[in-house]
């Protein structure tokens, strides 16, 4: 694919990184390319209007299985654009229909067609996928659907449907937050998405997203080797099948009071260290930054100059250490303490066993 460099004034390109920051674009290189494909779209003649306009051709797949770090030309409808979540528009039978989907009980491994051979992972997470929730959702719902099946789904079929499900269960959630009384931050509904913008941002980001030119980039679910591409299906690979068939105390209890179950952390950890080894690498050495007294959220900012890129930006660094943080906090490895508005972190007895 040409690559073309663009020079730009400093206040476009801090429009830019405001909105991918923002998550409305998972990168500025997909805000250029939509507006590069718009663009063009007027010069050919069309009006304002048609450039929103949502068409689902018919699924054309042409695929070789994927490859961590891999991009794949495909031909492929685009998600569906009708989805409508809010306050008077989901039901209780809405919400008891994807409650159903899915349910646990819904999920019977035996059924599950042949997992996707799992490979060790050698790639960073976008740092605002910082909540693995999402990565719980996206696993069930395909391991669902292929039990029900006894086939893995299409990649059409999660593009096209996934998004509406999870918009359903983080507007429960949210609901479910708000009625608890949880601060923003302790919210366990943070990285589902709740309407149709954010919906598009998770299944970019947790599953994958086709370009302009449709080729498919994997999300965190394949960058976790939690997935894999088969020809034109998403298939998990066994690791992926266990998390999935884990209990979740959101999507399997009626309260929740945690995103993840002790249980779920525990795999996660695991799977991590043994199989996704730059995160798990970017993990030590936040700890080990952490154990040299580098505690602030700036000092670990300018500690990671150390293990990441020298060409990232600051921007970029800072972005992927908060998202580390994030992911870390929520598998138990890091903890806080605030001294005022002032937090620092600390490593914690579960991140003393796995940092060797």
């Amino acid at each position: 694919m040409p690559i073309i460099t663009v020079n730009v004034p400093p206040s476009t390109f801090n429009e830019v990184m405001a909105l991918v920051s923002a998550q409305r674009y998972a990168s500025p290189e997909q805000f250029l390319e939509i507006a590069a494909y718009n663009q063009l779209a007027l010069e050919r003649g069309a009006r304002v209007g048609d450039l929103v306009t949502r068409v689902n051709p018919a699924p054309q797949v042409h695929a070789k299985p994927l490859k961590s770090g891999a991009s794949v030309a495909m031909k492929l409808p685009k998600p569906a654009a009708d989805i409508q979540t809010g306050p008077e528009s989901i039901s209780q039978a809405d919400y008891a229909v994807v409650a159903e989907r899915l349910s646990i009980e819904s999920l019977s491994r035996e059924r599950l067609p042949q997992a996707a051979k799992s490979e060790e992972i050698n790639e960073r997470i976008w740092g605002q996928v910082n909540r693995y929730l999402p990565f719980k959702v996206a696993a069930r719902w395909i391991a669902i659907q292929a039990n029900r099946s006894s086939a893995w789904p299409s990649v059409a079929s999660v593009l096209k449907s996934m998004p509406a499900d999870a918009s359903i269960l983080g507007d429960r959630v949210r609901r479910s937050d708000v009625s608890a009384g949880r601060a923003k931050e302790e919210m366990l509904c943070v990285g589902l998405p709740q309407h149709l913008d954010s919906a598009q941002r998770f299944i970019t980001q947790i599953v994958g997203r086709l370009t302009r030119s449709e080729r498919f980039h994997p999300g965190a679910l394949f960058q976790y080797g939690l997935a894999a591409l088969q020809d034109s299906t998403i298939a998990l690979t066994d690791p992926g099948i266990e998390f999935a068939a884990l209990h979740s105390p959101v999507i399997d209890d009626d309260f929740a009071t945690e995103s993840l179950s002790e249980q779920e952390r525990g795999f996660l950890v695991e799977h991590i260290f043994s199989i996704v080894k730059s995160e798990a690498s970017d993990f030590r050495s936040i700890m080990q930054a952490i154990k040299e007294g580098h505690s602030s959220p700036d000092a670990l900012i300018a500690a990671s100059r150390a293990f990441l890129p020298e060409s990232w930006t600051d921007l970029a660094r800072r972005t992927h250490v908060y998202g580390l943080l994030a992911r870390m906090g929520q598998l138990g490895l890091v903890g806080k303490n605030w001294e005022g508005r002032r937090v620092s972190y600390v490593a914690t007895p579960t991140s003393a066993a796995v940092a060797n």
